[in-house]
């Protein structure tokens, strides 16, 4: 994704163009998609930037699998912390030549993201597993076990919220 981008041009631009007119991405995006995207002439969701976002997803399975082995529970939460900690230091240098950028979803984002969730996971995790401090946590268990509802609720009230209108200064 980083070379794609990076490194080819989109046609009548130049390469490593990384605005919402000039990048590859956004050209691919209105060459195949005009008319459905979600700006005018750019999708932070878009066909090349699917790459990046199933990397990010593979980085959470890999969590998940870590989580699902074996090995004592402290050693799980430290390993989640250490690979957290190089998610966002190679990100973080990774950004130098591929800037964060989230609606590019550039690699450098996805790496950066992974490990500040992992951190986050890696910390809950610690406390709540390890040290068994699981008071007021209820709330968080309900909503993780219902998360697709959770997800389709707030679509909703959006779209709800959209109806009203409120008229005047």
């Amino acid at each position: 994704y980083w070379a794609v981008m990076m490194l080819v041009p989109a046609p009548g631009g130049v390469a490593g163009d990384l605005s919402p007119e000039g990048n590859l991405g956004a050209w691919l995006d209105r060459t195949l998609m005009n008319g459905h995207l979600w700006r005018p002439r750019w999708d932070p969701e878009g066909l090349l930037s699917t790459i990046p976002a199933i990397a990010t997803t593979l980085l959470g399975i890999l969590a998940g699998l870590l989580l699902r082995t074996d090995r004592p529970s402290a050693q799980k939460a430290s390993l989640l912390a250490l690979g957290g900690v190089a998610g966002i230091l190679i990100g973080y240098a990774w950004h130098v030549v591929f800037p964060i950028n989230k609606n590019l979803w550039t690699s450098s984002y996805a790496v950066f993201t992974a490990g500040a969730a992992a951190l986050s996971l890696a910390a809950c995790f610690w406390i709540i597993d390890v040290k068994g401090w699981k008071r007021g946590t209820r709330p968080l268990v309900i909503l993780g076990v219902n998360a697709i509802t959770l997800f389709v609720a707030s679509g909703l009230l959006v779209k709800t919220l959209n109806l009203i209108r409120v008229a005047g200064p």
